[in-house]
């Protein structure tokens, strides 16, 4: 199957509530084929939530498609009655069907759509390729699920391939996870205390008309401490159960509290794919011309520790008029984060990201600061180059032992950070600064 090219689908004008099966697939189109035009349309839509989105996983063979249709088949259902018989947009539900692509190829089967029976009017059913994304996910999922809230859809289910033990990816999008089992586990059982079945919301046991559903569901709730849901998609048996735990998890996870730090969640993990995507091709290549360059693994350990003590964090520019220098690198497409006002170094700054990277515009704001002198001489321009480290305390102890003179020793600097700045006679005439921020080198959970 060969590769899909870039869309040629025509962008349409993005509003609150879009109308339109067409125009919503043409959408969609744009965002899975990675044409900015669809971000673009995304970034013009109203408001920052997202819908409640519902991830259901599970190993291939349990059944999972016809089971998602029984539970979009009541949840339309209840939408519908909620809302006097009538929908509040075209669409009520979206269905992000998730398949894996060929590593070669890039193309994918996409055969949940021929599992799945007939759904209703309301339902927008779409088919998304893994494209070598890990963990069972496409990167693009936020993105469509925001799309589908636009022209609507109040839930969003995730359904996502048959994946592994370790692959938990899908707990980063979803509200509630439902995670389905069948009948049979056999020796896989060992491993459900790693498996995504452990941090399920809702836990079920499909296909309960086989011999041995019941003895599976009594391991797995011994093991995991959670009560399956026994189910049959095929005659509907167990469902209006599950319909009932599933309106009680979405009770919980759209209190205010709740859906606001899920949002921030979902919103980290995709722009952490985001960066991911950006920089591992740059990454491969720039190990692959370091190995290149080495002889012996003693020099290949030497120069993993180099890579993990230093990475590159900001340049900053001292400018001499800030709202016209923030216009300027605007205008150049950098997204400006924030500007502040830093007085303990007498100077206002203003951050732009570049793809991970920071600028920051440097203005001084008192004739004695050392930005306005670097400003008087030079008329602007490039002031210095900052680089992050883990140990900012033990880099200014190593630094002091080897005679290496500094400016003002460690302090605090702008978004949390410590700084420590080297004297330009210290490195060829450049002024260098290190910093450091535990928000960098702790775990992060959103």
């Amino acid at each position: 199957m060969p590769r899909r090219t870039k869309s040629k689908a025509k962008p349409k004008p993005a509003g609150r509530k879009e109308t339109g099966r067409r125009n919503l697939a043409r959408l969609l189109t744009l965002l899975d084929d990675g044409d900015p035009r669809g971000l673009e349309q995304l970034a013009r839509i109203e408001g920052g939530s997202l819908p409640y989105m519902v991830g259901v996983t599970g190993a291939a063979g349990v059944g999972k498609s016809l089971l998602l249709a029984r539970i979009v088949e009541r949840e339309t259902a209840r939408l519908t009655k909620s809302r006097g018989g009538e929908a509040r947009g075209e669409f009520q539900i979206g269905v992000l069907a998730v398949d894996p692509s060929h590593p070669d190829t890039g193309g994918a089967l996409l055969g949940d759509r021929v599992r799945m029976p007939a759904l209703a009017p309301h339902v927008f059913f779409r088919s998304v390729a893994t494209r070598g994304a890990t963990g069972g996910l496409s990167e693009k999922l936020i993105d469509m699920a925001a799309a589908m809230q636009s022209f609507g859809c109040e839930i969003v289910f995730v359904e996502t391939v048959g994946i592994g033990q370790d692959e938990l990816s899908i707990r980063q999008v979803a509200d509630t996870l439902i995670v389905v089992e069948a009948p049979g586990l056999g020796d896989d059982i060992q491993a459900m205390k790693s498996s995504p079945a452990a941090v399920a919301d809702i836990l079920v046991v499909n296909k309960a008309d086989k011999s041995g559903a019941a003895e599976t569901a009594a391991i797995l709730q011994n093991i995991i401490g959670k009560k399956p849901i026994l189910t049959s998609a095929v005659d509907g048996d167990g469902t209006t159960e599950l319909e009932e735990v599933l309106a009680g998890c979405r009770t919980d996870a759209m209190r205010t509290d709740v859906k606001k730090a899920a949002d921030r969640r979902k919103w980290t993990w995709r722009l952490a794919q985001a960066l991911t995507k950006r920089w591992s091709d740059r990454i491969s290549a720039a190990a692959c011309e370091i190995v290149s360059t080495l002889s012996f693994a003693t020099d290949i350990y030497r120069r993993i520790g180099d890579l993990a003590r230093f990475s590159p964090d900001h340049v900053a520019v001292a400018v001499e008029n800030m709202d016209r220098a923030v216009a300027d690198y605007q205008k150049l497409g950098f997204f400006l984060e924030r500007r502040e006002v830093f007085a303990a170094e007498g100077v206002e700054t203003a951050f732009f990201n570049a793809g991970g990277f920071h600028i920051e515009l440097l203005r001084p704001l008192s004739p004695a600061s050392p930005v306005a002198k670097f400003v008087a001489e030079r008329g602007g321009g490039l002031h210095h180059v900052a680089f992050e480290i883990a140990d900012l305390a033990a880099l200014e102890t190593e630094l002091k032992s080897k005679g290496v003179e500094m400016i003002g020793g460690r302090r605090a600097g702008t978004r949390g950070k410590q700084i420590l700045f080297l004297h330009p006679k210290s490195a060829s005439r450049v002024l260098l600064e290190f910093c450091s921020c535990d928000m960098h080198t702790r775990k992060t959970t959103c």
